[in-house]
């Protein structure tokens, strides 16, 4: 029998990120470097959606260089 199919698309980004803070390494407009964290909101096809100093920014994927955790549990367990 075939699977079920997904109700929701899936994202780029574990769900388990939404809510978490990330730091989001970025190449701007210009052409410059910028580096910043925020709380990762939610996923778009355009990339991800983050909370920056109290309002919602997109970044999108072609930008994105680094993108990590900054508080992950399971480093800390040592896993």
């Amino acid at each position: 029998a075939p699977l079920p199919k997904r109700s929701a698309p899936k994202g780029m980004l574990p769900s388990t990120w939404q809510g978490r803070s990330s730091r989001i390494g970025y190449m701007a407009v210009d052409s410059k470097a910028v580096e910043t964290s925020g709380t990762h909101l939610d996923w778009c096809g355009c990339g991800p959606v983050f909370n920056f100093g109290g309002s919602r920014h997109t970044i999108c994927w072609e930008r994105v260089v680094v993108l990590e955790l900054v508080d992950d549990p399971r480093r800390k367990e040592g896993k």
